[in-house]
């Protein structure tokens, strides 16, 4: 299966899901944010000089619509994800402006372009 993660070219419906939602990467502890952009989390990444063989360990996901998703990988998550949703929520909630936050881990991959079911719920927050 293609690693969807690291896509270069993009479709015009995907540009649209990345700019509907707010992006975070973890780097060190700390969550940045990108909001109003097409990029992918591997180009962002790419633009932030992380190395490409740290990609895949990276935690990374966004916020949208009341809903944090967080995954590494090819959408997976692990332990590290579940802490960082537990971690990072408070900080996500502020950030976004908002009093409640849903916080999931790792999605079933899908069609291109189309929203993919969330798979771990982490809790609400």
């Amino acid at each position: 299966m293609e690693n969807l993660s690291k896509r270069i070219t993009l479709t015009d419906a995907e540009k649209a899901i990345h700019k509907e939602r707010i992006a975070f990467i973890i780097i060190d502890n700390k969550i940045k944010f990108n909001k109003n952009t097409e990029l992918s989390h591997y180009l962002w990444a790419k633009q932030l000089k992380i190395p490409e063989k740290d990609f895949p360990n990276l935690v990374r996901g966004f916020y949208k619509n009341g809903k944090a998703s967080f995954y590494k990988g090819n959408f997976d998550y692990d332990d590290d994800c579940i802490n960082c949703a537990k971690t990072f929520a408070n900080i996500i909630k502020k950030f976004c402006g908002v009093d409640s936050l849903e916080c999931w881990c790792g999605h079933k991959v899908g069609k291109v372009g189309e929203e993919w079911e969330s798979i771990y719920f982490v809790g609400k927050f």
